[in-house]
């Protein structure tokens, strides 16, 4: 079977993910996960705001706008452990006041709360700020990378501000 096994930290994790993003785009990632076959990948077809009426394999167009981040049966379960790294970093920090840092991949900053795009299903930087805001630290988000974390922009607010360093798109 393809079906997606939950563990405890993945139960964890998805609850993290299920307060910062739609449900209902949760709900869809891990539906279209289940329903591949090992070796298969799922990439939307049409593209649309709403599709929520359409069959499951149609839906993927309104969480996604581009063709290159395909979904894969393992594609969930690697998110999820990525949102579970964020998380178990900001809970260290919050029980021992150390530094800390997490390498998480899928990475997460072209995910909103509502779509995935460049192979970002989940906003981990947001889910960890989100459980630092929750013990009242103010907890900014800086994005290194070579463009703008267009996702993470959502997300952003006044105890988590979200910076960004990324190449000047007319000089590359």
């Amino acid at each position: 079977s393809s079906e997606i096994e939950i563990t405890s930290v993945d139960t964890e994790a998805l609850a993290g993910v299920r307060q910062l993003h739609d449900p209902d785009y949760v709900d869809f990632l891990l539906a279209i996960s289940e329903r591949l076959a090992p070796g298969q990948e799922y990439i939307p077809s049409h593209f649309r705001d709403d599709l929520t009426t359409a069959p499951l394999a149609h839906r993927g167009g309104m969480y996604c706008k581009e063709t290159g981040s395909p979904v894969g049966p393992a594609t969930v379960r690697a998110a999820l452990n990525s949102a579970a790294t964020a998380m178990t970093a900001a809970k260290h920090l919050i029980a021992y006041n150390e530094d800390v840092f997490a390498v998480c991949r899928p990475p997460g900053h072209h995910a909103g709360q509502r779509r995935y795009g460049g192979y970002c299903y989940f906003n981990n930087a947001y889910l960890a700020a989100r459980q630092l805001n929750e013990t009242n630290r103010k907890c900014a988000v800086l994005d290194l990378d070579y463009h703008l974390g267009d996702g993470s922009i959502e997300f952003a607010n006044a105890l988590a501000p979200y910076y960004s360093l990324h190449a000047d798109p007319w000089r590359n």
